[in-house]
């Protein structure tokens, strides 16, 4: 990924964090998609007794769809993943990009 770009999607967690924080830390991993077999999803963790959510994201695609993408986990993490993509993940999501891009 281009070095502008990872910028980019660096200063969007930032914004993210501060306008739509998870209930747990989130760590943001961005891989090439050879690396591992699933690239993009969103998992709870607990590590040395604390909790926090890892979302991972392909790093070899383009800076729209990875934006997509992480948008897309950021919702889950607010709300866990056990609703998958109800009503209850809709309404997350909606969240999200409206604090992302700052419509009201």
């Amino acid at each position: 990924m281009q070095d502008y770009k990872l910028y980019c999607l660096k200063r969007a967690i930032k914004e993210l964090r501060k306008k739509c924080p998870t209930p747990k830390h989130t760590k943001v991993f961005f891989v090439r998609r050879k690396d591992i077999r699933k690239v993009i999803y969103a998992e709870a963790y607990t590590q040395y007794n604390v909790c926090y959510t890892k979302i991972v994201l392909p790093s070899d695609r383009g800076y729209d769809l990875v934006l997509a993408y992480l948008l897309h986990e950021w919702a889950h993490a607010l709300i866990g993943y056990k609703h998958g993509h109800g009503a209850m993940w809709g309404r997350a999501y909606s969240k999200v990009f409206k604090a992302y891009y700052g419509t009201k």
